[in-house]
C-alpha cells in the first residue's frame, strides 16, 4: 500500500465537506459546494443539489476516486488535490466568484 493511497471517505454534515483519509494517516477535505454536481439532460448538463443524506452515501472508487453512485457523480482524488472541481466552465465560474 502506498502512503498516499486513499483508504476511506466520508461526508461531514457539520462542515458540508467530503473528507478523504490516506494510508499515511493524513486527510484532505473539500467543501461540496465547490464540486460541480450535474445530471445530463437532452439540453445539456443541469446542476443538482443533493441533500445531506444523499451526500453521506459517498464511497471510494478504487483508491483514486470518490463516487456518489446514486447521484451519478465521480471525482478523481488527484483532480481534487489539484483544485479541479469540474469542467472548464465550472472552474471559470468559481474563479470569477473568488475574484469578485
Amino acid at each position: 500500500m502506498k502512503l498516499n493511497e486513499a483508504v476511506a471517505v466520508r461526508y461531514r454534515r457539520e462542515t458540508k465537506a467530503v473528507v478523504v483519509s490516506f494510508a499515511d494517516g493524513s486527510q484532505s477535505s473539500w467543501p461540496v459546494r465547490l464540486l460541480e454536481m450535474t445530471k445530463r439532460t437532452d439540453d445539456g448538463y443541469v446542476a443538482i443539489a443533493p441533500n445531506d443524506d444523499e451526500l453521506s452515501a459517498v464511497e471510494l472508487f478504487g483508491s483514486d476516486a470518490i463516487v456518489w453512485d446514486e447521484l451519478g457523480q465521480i471525482f478523481r482524488i488527484e483532480d481534487l488535490q489539484n483544485h479541479i472541481y469540474g469542467r472548464k466552465a465550472w472552474m471559470e465560474s468559481l474563479s470569477a466568484s473568488v475574484v469578485s
